[in-house]
């Protein structure tokens, strides 16, 4: 049904999409070198070369993340990274602490623009998928967001 409420609103294309892009098109030509397409096939690549084709991949993404989360005006910037995703299912043993060696590269690209993001923003939220650890918390993001007057919903 299209994009919503346009006016101020950028996206980026994430991994599952069929064709890298930016919207407003206008913006295209201008980062078009970092709408590179994801590592799908790490098979194609080898267990032992795939951490180097995310590495390559996440440093060319992240140089469009950091120019739009610096040099935009915006109220909510919301990026997901799917490299945790990949890399735990190609290698599991990582959530054991086991080989971590394989990820640090690319986790430390990402750690380094989380803490960016975190000296620019008021709030931040970093949730995941896989891992991390157990929590006995139950945690509502609308509400949470609603708690700050970010958003505005009805309680059915």
């Amino acid at each position: 049904s299209g994009i919503k409420k346009k006016d101020n609103t950028i996206i980026v294309s994430d991994w599952a999409s069929p064709e890298q892009t930016i919207f407003p098109k206008k913006l295209e030509a201008e980062y078009k070198e970092y709408l590179v397409n994801p590592p799908h096939e790490w098979a194609r690549y080898g267990k032992k070369e795939y951490p180097k084709k995310v590495k390559e991949y996440t440093e060319t993404r992240i140089n469009l993340y950091y120019d739009l989360l610096e040099k935009e005006d915006w109220n909510l910037y919301f990026v997901v990274f799917s490299e945790t995703d990949w890399f735990s299912h190609i290698f599991p043993q990582i959530l054991e602490k086991k080989d971590t060696n394989i990820v640090t590269p690319t986790f430390r690209i990402i750690n380094e623009f989380i803490e960016t993001a975190k000296s620019l923003a008021d709030i931040l939220f970093i949730v995941s998928d896989h891992g991390f650890e157990v929590k006995s918390k139950i945690f509502y993001v609308n509400e949470a967001l609603a708690e700050n007057g970010l958003i505005e919903y009805s309680r059915i």
